[in-house]
């Protein structure tokens, strides 16, 4: 189980200046036009940290190389127990990953804005195809879709860190994660005003331990 915890701290410097530079980008999906030494790298150059809850079936755990139940942020190879991060913004996704058993590099649907479903090319992840969500057949057909996944994409930074990470929730997650939202929203304050901590813990239910 995914655990939220909010401290209220005042705004940091290096919150409001990544959220400030990186809102409009996460948000629209767009690329920054800044002058860097970076410019001329495209996206298939640049590795972004990403935050993964290790689980049974995760890839570390299998190997014999992490244990389930921590967090491993991608980029640097370290492993927490539990995540102090500060939440710069968060949107919600839907995806839909191919029925077959090759791991799949892209989903065969995917809407970052709930409102537009796209159709990807299984090679290149391209495009191929777009229609409204809300009236598509795949999303009105979701609940009976195994590979049908709604989820939180959340962008963050460490507070030591001047580097932002993402992280999604999804599955048994989400419930948990839309309270916290819920709950945060409800202070009348921003996200990035609370250092929020992430820990998991095991629990016991009819279905086993999850």
């Amino acid at each position: 189980l995914l655990f939220f915890y909010q401290t209220y701290v005042p705004p940091t410097l290096p919150a409001i200046v990544f959220f400030s530079r990186f809102s409009f980008n996460f948000f629209t999906n767009t690329t920054m036009t800044t002058v860097n030494s970076y410019a001329l790298l495209d996206g298939s150059d640049v590795q972004y940290p990403q935050i993964k809850l290790l689980q049974s079936g995760s890839k570390e755990v299998t190997e014999g190389k992490l244990q389930a139940g921590t967090f491993l942020e991608t980029l640097s190879g370290e492993v927490f127990q539990r995540l102090p991060l500060i939440i710069l913004g968060v949107r919600k996704e839907f995806r839909v990953w191919r029925d077959d058993d090759k791991l799949s590099k892209f989903p065969e649907y995917i809407s970052n804005d709930m409102k537009t479903l796209r159709h990807l090319d299984p090679e290149t992840g391209d495009t191929i195809g777009e229609q409204p969500l809300q009236q598509s057949e795949v999303w009105l057909d979701r609940k009976n879709r195994k590979k049908a996944k709604t989820q939180y994409f959340f962008l963050a930074l460490q507070p030591h860190s001047k580097t932002p990470v993402f992280f999604r929730v999804g599955g048994l997650g989400f419930k948990r994660a839309r309270k916290f939202l819920n709950q945060a929203r409800s202070t009348g304050k921003q996200l990035f005003e609370f250092i929020t901590e992430l820990s998991v813990a095991t629990e016991q239910s009819q279905y086993g331990s999850k």
